[in-house]
C-alpha cells in the first residue's frame, strides 16, 4: 500500500458531497482578519488579539514591542480567520468573555492537557 494511503481510502477527487471543489474555491482572500490567542510559556497566562497580518503581529509579541505582552515568552496556541473586520472584533470580545475562555478551554482540552 503506498505511504499516506490508508485501507479503503479512497483519493481526494474534488468532489464533496456532490459539490465540486476547484483550485479557486482553496485559495485565500486576499485580506483576512485573525483572532488569536497567545499562551505566556512560563506563567501559562493567555493573552486574546485581532490582527490583519498575524506574522507580523506575532513578532511585535516576541520583541517587545507590544505594552500587554513586553517582557515575556508567548507562543500561539489558537487562532481563527474571518473574512469580515466586524465579526473577527466581535468574536475577539466572546474570548475575551468568561464564556469564551470556557469555550477555548472545551475546544483545547487535549493541548492544555499534554505534557510540556
Amino acid at each position: 500500500m503506498p505511504r499516506g494511503e490508508s485501507r479503503g481510502a479512497k483519493p481526494f477527487t474534488g468532489e464533496f458531497y456532490g459539490a465540486k471543489i476547484g483550485k479557486d474555491m482553496l485559495k485565500m482572500p486576499d485580506v483576512y482578519y485573525v483572532v488569536y490567542v497567545l499562551e505566556n510559556q512560563r506563567d501559562k497566562t493567555w493573552y486574546t488579539g485581532f490582527t490583519e497580518d498575524l506574522k507580523d503581529r506575532l513578532r511585535a509579541h516576541q520583541s517587545g514591542k507590544s505594552h500587554y505582552t513586553k517582557g515575556k515568552e508567548w507562543s500561539l496556541m489558537y487562532a481563527e480567520l474571518y473574512r469580515s473586520k466586524q465579526d473577527a472584533l466581535g468574536r475577539e470580545k466572546f474570548l475575551k468573555s468568561g464564556s469564551g475562555k470556557q469555550f477555548l478551554k472545551k475546544q483545547l482540552k487535549h493541548y492544555l492537557t499534554s505534557p510540556s
